[in-house]
């Protein structure tokens, strides 16, 4: 059965080698607050598509197909909309990020650096094709089973913005590659920067609206996750990796919505990620034969690790400094990476 690629949290989308500042990388991760490589907790999944797809008249064997099948359809569903977020969004923040390196927000664009252009988002490309063509693309998610309701409004929500951004850009893209700027002395190119503007805002708008949907139907789905697991396995190797991205998730993702930061606002959220990667360390040491089963336990546990450095980073920079670090070690730029690497690591757990 595949498994669903909903996110933990929050993760550095976009073109992070192309020339941004440290500065500006950590005001597109804040943005990007509640994107990236998601992975939905396949038994809260499970748990929630059986409750649906389940009837008191059914047969053991009945219930158990139907739960499987929507199962699947609430994965493949909640693929779709995380497709798009994780394959549209940073085209379409690269695309805003680089026309406004050369034309100001409050000024709009100038003749001598019209050459540059306008990146057009699309469909026909290979982030296209994640978000509109797979498993039947965005149409599809918004009116398949089950119905989610606010997720599926966001969905539409984000659908029309999307949209709107590849008129748009489409429009621009093609004006001033044809250098018709030279010939109107750079008329429509003036006319089109505030509805270039308007697209990109009302875009983010949209996204936020999307990932904060997935990420409350994610904790409710986790929250039941764990308490199953409690009762059918107990806190044990798959419980306290649940436990701890859950944790580490929400930790993410509160760092992230924080700006300027504040440590007593985090705090609670690195606490909890701080427990649970005790508890997991802890269970681990005492049941190390148990521990080696379970293939890559010892790396999830070096990423896990990794993460709980940055954030020790992250302490000693409200200490040392009383802010935030905002480049290298305990910066917000490097906590995504490592979180990114525990991400993988703990998906990779039981594959």
């Amino acid at each position: 059965m595949q498994r669903p690629s909903f996110p933990f949290s929050l993760v550095l989308l976009g073109p992070s080698s192309s020339g941004f500042s440290r500065t500006r990388c950590l005001e597109q991760a804040r943005a990007d607050a509640g994107l990236a490589r998601r992975s939905l907790l396949f038994a809260a999944a499970l748990a929630l598509a059986g409750c649906q797809g389940s009837s008191s008249t059914s047969s053991p064997a009945e219930s158990a197909g139907a739960g499987a099948a929507a199962e699947q359809q609430l994965t493949t569903k909640l693929n779709i909309y995380v497709a798009c977020l994780n394959h549209v969004n940073p085209a379409v923040r690269y695309s805003r990020e680089r026309y406004l390196g050369w034309a100001a927000r409050d000024k709009g664009p100038v003749l001598g650096s019209a050459g540059q252009g306008v990146i057009e988002v699309s469909r026909e490309t290979t982030y296209g094709y994640e978000c509109f063509k797979r498993d039947g693309g965005l149409a599809s998610a918004l009116q398949s089973a089950p119905k989610l309701v606010e997720i599926d409004a966001a969905g539409a929500a984000y659908q029309k913005a999307i949209d709107g951004v590849m008129e748009v850009t489409k429009k621009a893209a093609a004006y001033y590659e044809h250098g018709d700027y030279k010939d109107d002395q750079l008329a429509q190119g003036k006319a089109l920067h505030k509805p270039l503007l308007d697209g990109f805002d009302g875009f983010d708008a949209a996204s936020h609206q999307l990932s904060a949907a997935l990420d409350k139907l994610q904790d409710e789905l986790a929250v039941k996750d764990l308490a199953t697991l409690e009762k059918t396995e107990g806190k044990k190797a798959r419980w306290h990796q649940r436990s701890l991205m859950r944790a580490a998730g929400l930790m993410v993702r509160e760092l992230g919505a924080a700006d300027p930061m504040e440590l007593a606002k985090v705090t609670p959220a690195i606490t909890s990620f701080t427990s649970a990667f005790a508890d997991l360390q802890a269970w681990t040491a005492g049941n190390q034969a148990e521990a080696d089963k379970v293939v890559s336990w010892s790396s999830f546990i070096g990423y896990a690790d990794d993460l709980a450095t940055e954030i020790k980073e992250l302490g000693r920079g409200f200490r040392d400094h009383h802010k935030a670090p905002e480049s290298g070690a305990g910066s917000m730029e490097q906590i995504i990476s490592k979180f990114n690497r525990l991400v993988d690591s703990s998906n990779g757990l039981w594959n």
